[in-house]
């Protein structure tokens, strides 16, 4: 099955370099080695291979005026047409003053004008808006200028019968730029409902706390593990983690969880009761104070995986540098242990364990017996 995905935004909105660091990370291992990348011209066509089952055609279009004015006039056929997903990406970098207000206007309308023809020309697309550069905003301000954003762009949408929209604060420089680009990835699998169910039956049969499988190029979170097994948090704090969390739902059900732990720790005094504030508030990426405050409740890091995505992509930037492999990983803790391995042909799965009286070396025998069943999956 092939999926388009279209990638869109102003030119400097970080764009090419995302795409480099999540799908190049063989030439680009780092945040850092994505600077030294030139505007993209025209668009730029990238494939890459998902499981077995899924081919993704990724157009990187270029952002100058004049490429953006005719993706929407005399090239909109060719554009717009038959995507799966439309991911535009806009520059929270210059959102402190007045004239990023002024860009903000602008891409709103160039935005609005996108969705209207991709609406006409492919109904059913996953629209997805990016707010990258999260990390440039005034830290005082930035949850509020990220609620304003998020509160335009579905104020638009809905003007165009748009109901489904997912917005996303991300930034090269940590793990929400991978907590998004897997979720867009997880809603273009087809048989992601099959996979999960599978993975969950694994974790029960095995007697670990939480599964997840990796794309094993992109390092993206493919699928987690659900179900009654996650009620035992690693910190201990079991039911609290699981209600609070939603440790084993799927990548798309997590975000109003995400929501409303956040807003228990915001600085807005009202917002655990704002219901229309904490819809905005999905997608947010939390601040480390807040990601403090989360563990120190005994819950679970709410992007805990796709933090490994990041850490495990820098070490085998690393290990490519001194032309060393990487296969697998096993970390022991006082609370958990934790087996990364090889998985399938192309994937990589990680297994939580915080039952000491299990023992990783049963976990490693189960991952290579349920290696052929999921081969099968996907």
């Amino acid at each position: 099955m092939k999926k388009k995905i279209l990638l869109m935004g102003r030119s400097g909105c970080g764009k090419t370099s995302m795409r480099a660091l999540v799908f190049s990370s063989a030439l680009y291992s780092n945040p850092a080695s994505t600077q030294r990348l030139g505007p993209t011209t025209g668009m730029e066509l990238s494939t890459f291979r998902f499981l077995k089952n899924l081919l993704i055609n990724l157009f990187d279009c270029g952002g100058q005026q004049t490429y953006m004015d005719s993706y929407v006039e005399d090239k909109r056929e060719q554009v717009f047409k038959d995507v799966g997903a439309f991911v535009y990406v806009f520059d929270m970098g210059s959102a402190n003053n007045e004239e990023g207000e002024d860009g903000w206007q602008g891409d709103l309308r160039y935005w609005r004008d996108c969705l209207k023809i991709l609406r006409q020309l492919s109904p059913n697309a996953h629209v997805v808006c990016l707010l990258h550069k999260m990390d440039l905003l005034n830290s005082a301000r930035r949850q509020d200028i990220y609620t304003d954003r998020v509160k335009d762009l579905r104020g638009k949408a809905k003007e165009l019968g748009a109901t489904e929209l997912s917005c996303y604060g991300t930034s090269i420089w940590d793990e929400t730029l991978y907590r998004a680009w897997s979720r867009i990835i997880h809603e273009l699998i087809p048989n992601i409902a099959t996979l999960e169910s599978n993975l969950t039956e694994f974790t029960k049969i095995t007697a670990a706390t939480e599964a997840v499988i990796f794309e094993k190029t992109t390092f993206l979170v493919i699928a987690r593990s659900g179900g009654d097994t996650v009620a035992k948090s690693v910190g201990g704090a079991a039911d609290k983690a699981k209600a609070s969390t939603g440790a084993g739902s799927s990548p798309s059900s997590k975000r109003a969880a995400t929501t409303n732990r956040l807003s228990t720790v915001s600085s807005h005094g009202t917002l655990a009761d704002d219901k229309e504030r904490d819809s905005l508030l999905e997608g947010y990426p939390p601040t480390e104070a807040e990601r403090k405050a989360l563990l120190a409740r005994g819950e679970m890091h709410p992007e805990r995986f796709e933090k490994i995505s990041e850490l495990v992509k820098n070490l085998r930037g690393s290990c490519n540098k001194l032309q060393a492999s990487f296969e697998s990983f096993e970390v022991r803790g006082a609370t958990f242990s934790a087996y990364l391995d090889v998985f399938t042909e192309n994937t990589y799965i990680m297994v939580i364990v915080a039952d000491p009286r299990v023992e990783l070396s049963a976990i490693k025998l189960n991952v290579q017996l349920g290696r052929e069943r999921f081969e099968k999956l996907g």
